[in-house]
C-alpha cells in the first residue's frame, strides 16, 4: 500500500481480486458479531450516562444563572428607579380627578327597565328578520 495515500496501488487491488475469486470470501467468526453488538451498546451507555451529565450540569448552569440575574435585578432596581418623590400619593391623583357621585353617574344615564329593553329588542328583532327573509326571496326570485 502506499503510505502517502493509504490507497491499494493497482497491482495491490487486482491481486485482491484475484484473491477474492479464486478462493472467495473471507468468513468471519460467529461470535464477532456479538462482540460487536456488546461494544456498541457499551459506548452507548457511557455516552447516554455523560449526555446526563452533561444535561444535568447544563440545568443546574441556568438556573444559576436565573436566581444571580433575579438577585441583581432586586439590588439595582431600586436604586435606578431613583427617589419616590417622583410619584404622586394616590391623595394627589383623588384631589386632581373630579369624579361623579353616584347620583350624578346614575342621573345621566337613564336605565331602561325590562319591560322597555324586552319589547324594543323584540320589535327591533322581528323587523329586521323580517326584512333579511324577504331579501332572500327577492334574490331567488331573480
Amino acid at each position: 500500500m502506499k503510505k502517502e495515500y493509504e490507497y491499494l496501488s493497482d497491482e495491490e487491488l487486482n491481486k485482491l481480486i484475484a484473491d477474492v475469486e479464486t478462493e472467495g470470501l473471507a468468513v468471519a467468526p460467529e461470535s464477532i458479531e456479538d462482540k460487536v453488538f456488546s461494544y456498541v451498546d457499551r459506548k452507548e451507555q457511557k455516552n447516554s450516562q455523560r449526555t446526563k451529565k452533561a444535561d444535568f450540569y447544563r440545568y443546574c448552569f441556568k438556573v444559576w444563572g436565573a436566581v444571580a440575574a433575579a438577585i441583581l435585578l432586586l439590588v439595582l432596581l431600586p436604586a435606578v428607579r431613583g427617589p419616590r418623590e417622583n410619584f404622586a400619593s394616590r391623595e394627589d391623583v383623588i384631589s386632581r380627578k373630579e369624579t361623579p357621585t353616584r347620583e350624578e353617574y346614575l342621573s345621566q344615564n337613564k336605565a331602561e327597565d325590562r319591560d322597555e329593553v324586552l319589547s324594543g329588542r323584540s320589535s327591533d328583532g322581528i323587523h329586521k328578520l323580517q326584512e333579511a327573509i324577504e331579501s332572500k326571496i327577492a334574490e331567488f326570485d331573480m
